[in-house]
């Protein structure tokens, strides 16, 4: 999603219909990322990280294998107002 299309259109639209969202931006200056919106009265945010794919490579395979990767991982969970259990999503 385009970073200037959720922070100035998306979010301000969907908050109207009763939707919270979340954004994380891809890295190496991409303006896009990925975006999560979850109905506010239904859920409350516990908590919130993001990955972005190079970091997580640069970890687990050697310098020279690495391809360079701009995709960022969302994860919330969401906590459910009613019945109280945890989401996870991404």
């Amino acid at each position: 999603m385009d970073t200037f299309y959720f922070t100035k259109i998306l979010k301000e639209e969907l908050s109207k219909l009763g939707y919270d969202g979340l954004f994380a931006e891809k890295c190496m200056g991409e303006p896009e990322g990925v975006a999560l919106f979850f109905k506010s009265d239904k859920f409350h945010l516990e908590e919130m990280k993001s990955f972005h794919l190079n970091d997580l490579a640069a970890h687990t395979f050697k310098q020279t294998e690495i391809p360079k990767f701009t995709e960022v991982v969302l994860l919330a969970t969401l906590r459910h107002k009613i019945t109280n259990n945890l989401l996870v999503v991404g």
